[in-house]
C-alpha cells in the first residue's frame, strides 16, 4: 500500500514511501498503460484474424496483466497457438503479426524469435507460443507464461502489489533484475513468487540477508570464475503451502540432485520439475545477500531505481594503486547483448584455463564494458551493473586479470613419464641425459620458459584461439601500468563500487 510521507516514519518507512512515490506509477499513468495495453490486444487480435486460418488468441502478459508494473512498463501480449501447431507455422505466423501490430518492429529470440517494437510510446513485445493445458509438457519455455500470470493474478492481493514493485525497484538498482544473459538474475515472475512466499519487500530482505555469501562480490563490474565449486544447493523453496498450492511438487530431497549446478532453488508452483531462480548466478546471489544486509543496516533510496543510476558516470582518474594487476581491452563487438556477454565470458573461461596451465594459479578476470558519455547503448545491457560512461572515443570492454605469481620464474619442472615406463628412453633422449633427474616417481627435466607475464601469455591466447562468433575479428590491446587514462578502471575493477559502500545521497 502506498503511504504518504508523514512525520513519525522510521528510516525504512520514509526510504519505501519515497521510492514508490517514484517507482510506481500514478493513477492517471496506470490508466494510460491499460488503455494502450487493451488497444494493442485489439489490434493484435484483428492482425491475427487477417494473417491466420487457425484460431489464435492473443493474451496479455507480464507486470501489465498482473498489476505489478513500475513507470513505462513494457507491455507483453503473447500469441497462443493450438498446441498441435509445428514450430514452423509458429515462427513465421508469429513474426508476422507482431511486426504488423507495433512501430519499429525488431526480431529478438528466446527459444524461438519473436517481435520487439513500439506502441503508443510504451515498449512492446509480441511472443508466439502454443496453448497448452497446465501441467502438460512445454515445448518452449514461454508456453509456461499464460499460467504463470494466472497463477499470480489468483494470489497476489492489492497491498501486495505494492511490494512487488518495491523489490523490482531494488533489484533494479543494484543490478539484479532480470533473468537474461546480461544480468543472470531474478526473472519477473520470480520476484512475484518470493513476495507470494514471504509476505513483503522486507520479509525477503530478511531472508537474503539471513544467507551466506559465497565470496567478495566484485562491485561495479563482473568476475569469470567457475560457478557453485563446492558449494551444496540452498534449500529449495516448495509452494506446498495450501494458499499457494497448484501443482504439488516432488519430494523436497530430490531437488538438490535435480538442479546440483543451481545454487539458489525455487520450484515453480505450475512445473515441479523447473527451477525459477536457475538462472542466478552465484555472483548475482552474492551481490543480493550483500545489498539487503546492507540496505536493512542503512536504508537508502540510493538502492533503488530510479534513484540509482546506470549507466555509472566516471570523468575523473582515481589513483592507480593495483600494482599486481594486467589491463587488457577489446572493442565491443555488435550483435544481440545475450549472446556477446554468454560468449566472453566462456571465452574468459577457457583464457583463465590457459593461464594455469602455463603456470599461474588463483586466476581471477573481472570485466566492465566503458561507453563514451552519452553514448546510445543497447538497454539490455544497462541492466546490469558493469556498465561505465567515460570520456572514451568508442565503447570497449575492459578486463584485469589478477595472478599468484604476478611473473613466473625463468625456468619450471616439467613432469615426464613414470619409472621403469618405455617412454623414459625418448624423454632422455629428446631433454638430454644430464638434464633429466627423478622425482616423485618419474622423470622431471627443468625448462626455461618463453612466457613469465600474464599479459603477454593471455594476448597470445587471444592471438591464437578460436573464439566465438562475436569476437572472431577482434583485436585485444594490452596496457601497460603507468597508462593514467585507464587508472579508474583498474580502480573500479578492483574495489567497486559497490551499491552497498557508497549509495547515493537523497
Amino acid at each position: 500500500m502506498l503511504k504518504p510521507i508523514s512525520e513519525g516514519m522510521s528510516d525504512m518507512e520514509e526510504v519505501l514511501a519515497r521510492v514508490l512515490e517514484k517507482a510506481m506509477p500514478s493513477p492517471d499513468e496506470r490508466e494510460a498503460i491499460n488503455e494502450a495495453g487493451m488497444e494493442l490486444l485489439s489490434k493484435v487480435e484483428a492482425v491475427s484474424g487477417q494473417v491466420c486460418d487457425i484460431k489464435v488468441r492473443p493474451v496479455m502478459a507480464g507486470s501489465v496483466a498482473k498489476g505489478t508494473m513500475m513507470k513505462d512498463p513494457d507491455l507483453d501480449i503473447f500469441l497462443l497457438f493450438p498446441p498441435d501447431t509445428d514450430s514452423g507455422t509458429l515462427e513465421k505466423l508469429g513474426l508476422e503479426i507482431g511486426s504488423m501490430s507495433l512501430e519499429d518492429p525488431t526480431k529478438k529470440y528466446t527459444q524461438h524469435p519473436y517481435i520487439t517494437g513500439r506502441f503508443r510510446g510504451f515498449q512492446a513485445d509480441i511472443v508466439p507460443c502454443l496453448d497448452i493445458e497446465k501441467g502438460s509438457r512445454v515445448q518452449t519455455a514461454v508456453d509456461r507464461t499464460p499460467h504463470h500470470t494466472g497463477y499470480v493474478n489468483s494470489r497476489l492481493t492489492k497491498d501486495m502489489e505494492a511490494e512487488v514493485v518495491l523489490l523490482k525497484s531494488f533489484l533494479k538498482g543494484i543490478g539484479a533484475y532480470g533473468a537474461e544473459e546480461t544480468v543472470r538474475g531474478f526473472s519477473g515472475y520470480l520476484v512475484e513468487l518470493m513476495v507470494l512466499y514471504f509476505g513483503g519487500f522486507i520479509p525477503v530482505l530478511t531472508h537474503f540477508s539471513s544467507l551466506e555469501a559465497e565470496g567478495p562480490a566484485p562491485g561495479g563490474c563482473e568476475e569469470v570464475r567457475p560457478e557453485n565449486i563446492g558449494t551444496a544447493p540452498l534449500e529449495p523453496l516448495l509452494f506446498d503451502r495450501e494458499d499457494l498450492l497448484d501443482q504439488a511438487p516432488i519430494e523436497r530431497e530430490r531437488y538438490p540432485d535435480m538442479f546440483r549446478n543451481d545454487r539458489y532453488i525455487v520450484i515453480d508452483p505450475i512445473d515441479p520439475g523447473r527451477n525459477v531462480a536457475s538462472p542466478i548466478s552465484s555472483q548475482t546471489l552474492d551481490l543480493m545477500i550483500r545489498s539487503c544486509s546492507s540496505l536493512l543496516g542503512r536504508p537508502s533510496p540510493g538502492y533503488f531505481h530510479p534513484f540509482m543510476k546506470r549507466p555509472y558516470r566516471q570523468e575523473d582518474d582515481l589513483q592507480n594503486d593495483m600494482k599486481d594487476s594486467v589491463l587488457v581491452s577489446v572493442p565491443l563487438p555488435e550483435g544481440d547483448p545475450g549472446m556477446i556477454m554468454s560468449q566472453l565470458r566462456r571465452d574468459l573461461i577457457k583464457a583463465s584455463r590457459e593461464l594455469v596451465r602455463g603456470g599461474f594459479h588463483n586466476v581471477r578476470m573481472r570485466y566492465l564494458i566503458s561507453i563514451p558519455i552519452g553514448f546510445p547503448l543497447d538497454p539490455n545491457y544497462l541492466k546490469g551493473r558493469y556498465v561505465w560512461e567515460d570520456k572514451v572515443d568508442h565503447p570497449g570492454i575492459f578486463i584485469s586479470i589478477d595472478t599468484d605469481p604476478a611473473l613466473l620464474d625463468d625456468d619450471f619442472v616439467h613432469s615426464g613419464p613414470p619409472i621403469g615406463n618405455k617412454q623414459c628412453d625418448d624423454f632422455k633422449s629428446k631433454h638430454g641425459q644430464e638434464s633429466v633427474f627423478e622425482q616423485e616417481g618419474r622423470l622431471m627435466v627443468r625448462k626455461k620458459r618463453t612466457v613469465r607475464e600474464a599479459g603477454t601469455m593471455f594476448m597470445k591466447y587471444w592471438d591464437d584461439a578460436s573464439h566465438p562468433s562475436g569476437f572472431r575479428e577482434v583485436k585485444a590491446s594490452l596496457h601497460p601500468r603507468s597508462e593514467g587514462g585507464t587508472a579508474w578502471v583498474r580502480k573500479v575493477l578492483r574495489y567497486g563500487p559497490n551499491p552497498w559502500d557508497h549509495p547515493p545521497r537523497w
